[in-house]
């Protein structure tokens, strides 16, 4: 899949988007999978590449708020102090 397609230019462009989606993946777990298979292209990226990128933008401006909550339950062993 390396040499397919055409390569995009901006090669800076793309590998800053990609920094910027693997330190939001610390918060957002929901996109480790996306976001791991588009680094894995970091060095010579096609459209095909930043197409991806840009769906995976799409995907979290439309899941805003959503995500996982994490404290205790009433399940849980957790007890305040």
């Amino acid at each position: 899949m390396l040499n397919q397609g055409e390569t995009f230019s901006d090669l800076e462009r793309y590998r800053r988007l990609i920094g910027k989606l693997i330190y939001l993946n610390i918060t957002r777990s929901d996109i480790s999978y996306m976001v791991g298979i588009v680094s894995q292209f970091m060095q010579n990226p096609n459209i095909n590449h930043r197409n991806a990128v840009i769906c995976i933008l799409r995907y979290i401006k439309k899941a805003l708020g959503q995500g996982f909550v994490w404290g205790p339950s009433k399940y849980s062993n957790y007890r305040a102090l």
